[in-house]
C-alpha cells in the first residue's frame, strides 16, 4: 500500500475511532430494521410486477401484512440509518482530502 494510501486509512480510522461502538443490542436492531427494509423492498417490487405500476402505500401495507404506520416508521428509521452512514463516510473523506 503506498504511503498516501495507508496515510489516508489512518486518518479515516482516527475519524471513525471518535464515534462510540455500537452495542450488541444496537447492533441487532439495525440489523433486523436492515433486514426487513430489504424484505418489503422485495415485497414491493413483486407487487409492482403484479399491478404493472407502483404500489399506493396503502396497498404495500396491506400486501405485506403490516400498518402503512409501521411501514412508514420502517423506511423513515431505515433512510435515517442510511444517511448517517453516508454522513460520517462522507465527513470522514471530506477531513482527509480537504
Amino acid at each position: 500500500m503506498s504511503s498516501l494510501s495507508s496515510d489516508l486509512v489512518r486518518v479515516y480510522l482516527q475519524e471513525i475511532g471518535q464515534f462510540p461502538l455500537l452495542t450488541s443490542d444496537q447492533e441487532i436492531t439495525y440489523a433486523r430494521l436492515v433486514q426487513q427494509m430489504m424484505a418489503i423492498q422485495q415485497q414491493k417490487q413483486q407487487l409492482s410486477q403484479q399491478l404493472h405500476r407502483q404500489p399506493t402505500s396503502i396497498e404495500l401495507a396491506n400486501f405485506v401484512n403490516k400498518s402503512e404506520i409501521e411501514i412508514n416508521q420502517i423506511f423513515k428509521q431505515g433512510h435515517s440509518l442510511r444517511s448517517n452512514s453516508k454522513l460520517l463516510i462522507q465527513n470522514s473523506k471530506l477531513r482527509s482530502w480537504g
